[in-house]
């Protein structure tokens, strides 16, 4: 709301200026040169439009803007509610459980049996982010859902080939596809609160 303001203002402050500006441009045009009136009318004319359109334009941009914030307020409760009740809490189990493997924990359990474990927190990763599929594409956003498909692809080739690697980049990826869920889930809070602070 203070952007809208000041964005008000100074669309106020810059149509006074043109306005001023082609008067005393009009004045000095009809003492230097003796314009015609009607002329000077014209050019006063032609300047009054191209600031009705300015006028026009920030009007529309404000409206939509409006609209959006106010779409995005009737369904982001249900979003936000969905997000860190049903969806975040799964996927912040499988992210925490992992952790638990690292070579900082655990040292009493094997790299093979450590490493069999992680594969298996992948396999559930990703089976219940095909159950949540739906649900994630209705809340994230399109580049979130992107980095999140690609996450889920090297996880499932890892799932696939077994290959042997360090414990250490097993974790970070299922890391790095919880951190898109949570990501969303903050951006949403974010924006909620930013537009709830505007309405008010």
């Amino acid at each position: 709301m203070i952007h809208q303001k000041e964005n008000s203002f100074l669309i106020i402050i810059i149509t006074l200026l043109l306005l001023c500006i082609t008067l005393v441009l009009g004045a000095c045009l009809h003492i230097m040169f003796e314009w015609d009136l009607t002329i000077i009318a014209g050019l006063i004319g032609f300047v009054g439009a191209i600031i009705g359109g300015m006028i026009t334009y920030y009007g529309v941009r404000v409206t939509i803007w409006h609209r959006d914030k106010e779409i995005f307020l009737s369904t982001a409760t249900s979003k936000l509610l969905l997000i860190t009740t049903k969806i975040e809490p799964k996927y912040k189990e499988i992210a925490n459980e992992a952790l638990l493997y690292s070579n900082v924990f655990n040292l009493d359990i094997d790299y093979h049996l450590k490493a069999k474990r992680l594969h298996e927190l992948m396999k559930r990763f990703i089976y219940t982010s095909y159950e949540d599929m739906e649900t994630l594409y209705d809340i994230m956003e399109y580049e979130d859902i992107k980095g999140f498909h690609q996450s889920l692809k090297e996880m499932r080739e890892e799932v696939m080939n077994e290959s042997d690697v360090q414990l250490n980049d097993l974790i970070q990826l299922i890391q790095q596809s919880y951190q898109y869920i949570f990501a969303t889930s903050a951006k949403l809070e974010k924006k909620y609160f930013r537009y709830k602070k505007q309405v008010l």
